[in-house]
């Protein structure tokens, strides 16, 4: 066979042989980070829905009031019970909607649970999504309530892997009417961090995001004006 004809057909192999390598690899890249994916959104709608059947786990999409056609957004809720009885007879243990909030140098996305009581949204659990916030300053919205001391560490006292632990900030968000997840110094309830008023509010803006979120969405579903 001539060169002129085999080396076009030995180039025509060889990158056919690399496009289906490449093609393989990154259909097993897309299905590990999918899942990783899946994996941290159960984990979330666990943090924030306290109780709920992860069986028993409802979502559904609409699209966001505040959608335009150069950045189309929709609202995904999550309707959770707390056992099939529950289920059956309608009682919602909660919902969780995502959130997002401006930082200092990031988005902040939160996902936050939240349910209805006595007319009025009341949350009932927060965790922060993603954020790429300043390392050792604006972070602080991750860090966790340290118990270790000088004197239990001199003493032997063991402490748990603060890796297990929840940060502490996002907690302060549990048990509040929806309405009061402000920072104190803007008319709320929620306590910021000290040098980290940006990341606190920003937060807490992402909170409102979410609480926005589930009232657009509650009121598309009962066809009732949003509030």
């Amino acid at each position: 066979m001539p060169d002129f004809v085999r080396f076009p057909l030995v180039l025509l192999f060889v990158s056919g042989l690399a496009g289906a390598i490449l093609g393989l690899v990154n259909g097993q890249t897309e299905k590990i980070i999918a899942e990783r994916q899946a994996e941290k959104s159960r984990a979330a709608l666990a943090a924030v829905l306290p109780g709920a059947d992860p069986a028993l786990i409802e979502e559904s999409e609409i699209p966001d009031p505040l959608s335009t056609p150069a950045r189309p957004r929709t609202i995904r809720t999550a309707t959770a019970y707390r056992d099939e009885a529950d289920r059956k007879a309608g009682r919602i243990l909660g919902y969780a909607v995502d959130g997002e909030g401006v930082g200092y140098q990031s988005a902040i996305l939160v996902k936050v649970g939240m349910k209805e009581e006595g007319g009025r949204l009341v949350i009932i659990g927060m965790t922060i999504i993603s954020q790429s916030e300043t390392p050792g300053l604006g972070t602080k919205i991750l860090d966790v309530k340290s118990e270790r001391n000088l004197m239990g560490m001199l003493m032997g006292r063991t402490y748990p892997d603060e890796k297990t632990l929840n940060p502490e900030f996002p907690s302060r968000f549990s048990g509040l009417a929806a309405d009061d997840a402000r920072l104190k110094a803007d008319g709320g309830k929620v306590d910021g961090i000290s040098s980290v008023t940006v990341s606190s509010r920003a937060t807490c803006k992402a909170v409102a995001d979410a609480v926005r979120r589930l009232k657009a969405a509650l009121a598309a579903q009962r066809k009732e004006p949003a509030r």
